[in-house]
């Protein structure tokens, strides 16, 4: 019977290395046929179990490669479980969701950054320049994701309007066009915080709420025009607001009571009836884009 490829004395051996407590070797039955029986092994010098019928030394080569493979085989599966070991680890280490950061579970931030406005009344007579955004908040999670959030903030800006108040004692209306003025809001802002990804250094979040407070304008131009007038003309004006607001962000914490914030805020703000403005209200969309410092409490 002539076999195909390494002899079975070659296939033996190797069976030899990887079951070292037994040696198999082939014995012919009757029948031309080739089965299995136990042998007491045989070692030589290097080690190797050489009993297997027609086995010597020429035949280690093909173990070799076997060890080879096995070898490779070997270090691949433990580098394999180092690397699972290692990222097993890192999870372990990533930052606790709840509380979000510091001893009483509460994140504050402070922050500051520009706005852009579009106003929409009046819209033929009164434009707004970019302005100024200071905020200063703080947040505590209450379960799936969820932060509840209270900030304070305070926008200022400088534009031109067309001035046009009317004196109810005297009923003079005093009137000028391109007034210089600064606007200055103060708002108080309760929002809900949604972070797609919680407990890692990472977290994107969208955030909505309201916004309510006082809105300040102060002129500072024109003046002896409205002098011409009379002396009965106001300088300042000053008128409760509100709005809505939506933003988006990413958190970025450094550790459980540092971190930073890149935000971009849209919202939407109307006052109560200006004197100054013929007593129509102003309301305007604010697009605010911000970077807070945030710390853990």
């Amino acid at each position: 019977m002539t076999w195909p490829g390494p002899s079975p004395a070659r296939a033996q051996l190797c069976t030899y290395r990887a079951l070292s407590s037994l040696d198999l070797s082939y014995t012919k039955k009757a029948h031309g046929h080739h089965a299995l029986a136990p042998r007491p092994p045989k070692l030589d010098s290097t080690g190797l179990n050489l009993v297997a019928r027609g086995a010597d030394k020429s035949d280690m080569p093909v173990c070799k490669r076997i060890d080879i493979a096995a070898a490779l085989f070997s270090a691949f599966f433990f580098s394999a479980t180092l690397a699972l070991s290692s990222a097993a680890h890192g999870q372990s280490a990533k930052l606790p969701s709840l509380p979000t950061s510091g001893k009483l579970g509460l994140q504050g931030s402070i922050g500051a950054g520009f706005t852009d406005f579009s106003v929409q009344v009046p819209s033929d007579n009164f434009e707004i320049d970019r302005g100024i955004f200071a905020s200063a908040s703080i947040e505590r999670g209450f379960g799936a994701q969820f932060y509840l959030t209270l900030s304070l903030s305070n926008l200022s800006a400088e534009g031109l309007g067309n001035y046009s108040y009317t004196n109810l004692a005297s009923t003079t209306t005093y009137t000028a066009t391109d007034v210089k003025f600064r606007s200055s809001v103060l708002d108080l802002g309760l929002g809900l915080k949604f972070k797609l990804i919680d407990g890692y250094r990472f977290r994107p979040y969208i955030e909505a709420g309201g916004v309510g407070g006082y809105h300040t304008v102060n002129y500072s131009s024109k003046f002896d025009v409205l002098a011409a007038q009379g002396n009965e003309y106001k300088n300042k004006d000053v008128v409760m607001g509100s709005g809505y607001y939506g933003e988006a962000g990413i958190e970025v914490m450094f550790s459980n009571a540092f971190g930073v914030k890149l935000a971009a805020r849209q919202s939407t703000y109307q006052t109560k009836k200006l004197e100054t403005l013929a007593n129509r209200p102003l309301r305007y969309v604010a697009e605010t884009y911000y970077f807070s410092l945030l710390f853990g409490m």
